[in-house]
């Protein structure tokens, strides 16, 4: 096994920052050469993936401290990672750590203030869709990337919170975006002011068995339907079928 110097670079497509590998390390021991290597100086040692994703919540008031920029490459190798529909990779990360650009990024959606106060925050840029389809699946596969990056900082210690954005003009203009391209969101990263992250034992979320059913029965009033029809309901919406997905491979 080559050395972590000896690593070749990894390259990036439309990560706009540079990069280099990074290498895990393992917690067994080799009973030729004794005690596993530790991490390099600076490398919060990982959690297990379990733990990173009981311990992730969303934090929306940060320290003013920056993020070191091997964490910075570890949250966008997450996101460059993420699989994606045909495996079409629909995006571009742009990494904004300057003060300034970030208040003015606060002001691009009410909801979004906490992104002034993040230490980076990362805009999800991609195409404009020609169609509701092809919108449909830019979207999930930009939530995907999302949740990556998330689980990425928070094996960290770094906290998360994702953000709206509505004044697309402002945005255009301040990166140089060209015509065909959005701003699908944000995500705000930066160190938890009130409290580190830990696996959380009792979060807020409904009971298990109301978000989830089997569906080898065939009943269709069953938990998960149950739950749908219920918040059409209360929207007064319409359970509409989902986008078709005929043709398409997933990786």
């Amino acid at each position: 096994m080559r050395k972590r110097s000896e690593l070749a670079p990894i390259r990036r497509g439309n990560v706009g920052v540079a990069s280099v590998a990074d290498q895990r390390f393992s917690p067994a021991v080799d009973p030729q050469r004794g005690a596993p290597p530790q991490p390099p100086k600076g490398i919060v040692s990982p959690m297990e993936t379990w733990d990173a994703i009981r311990a992730r919540r969303n934090v929306r008031a940060y320290e003013d401290r920056p993020i070191p920029a091997e964490h910075l490459e570890r949250i966008l190798e997450a996101a460059w990672r993420t699989p994606s529909s045909l495996n079409e990779q629909p995006w571009a990360f742009l990494l904004c750590t300057d003060r300034e650009k970030l208040r003015q990024l606060a002001e691009t959606w009410r909801h979004a203030h906490h992104v002034a106060g993040s230490a980076a925050t990362v805009v999800l840029i991609a195409p404009i869709p020609a169609d509701q389809d092809t919108r449909d699946w830019i979207f999930y596969d930009m939530g995907q990337a999302t949740i990556s990056m998330m689980l990425a900082a928070a094996d960290l210690g770094i906290g998360s919170s994702h953000a709206a954005l509505d004044d697309q003009a402002l945005a255009r203009r301040m990166f140089g975006l060209p015509e065909d391209r959005f701003c699908v969101g944000l995500v705000a990263f930066g160190y938890p002011v009130d409290r580190p992250l830990q696996p959380i034992a009792r979060p807020n979320r409904r009971p298990l068995d109301t978000r989830s059913s089997t569906a080898n029965d065939g009943d269709a009033r069953s938990p998960r339907t149950m739950l749908l029809l219920e918040m059409a309901e209360r929207t007064k919406a319409t359970v509409l079928k989902g986008p078709s997905t005929q043709g398409r491979r997933h990786r």
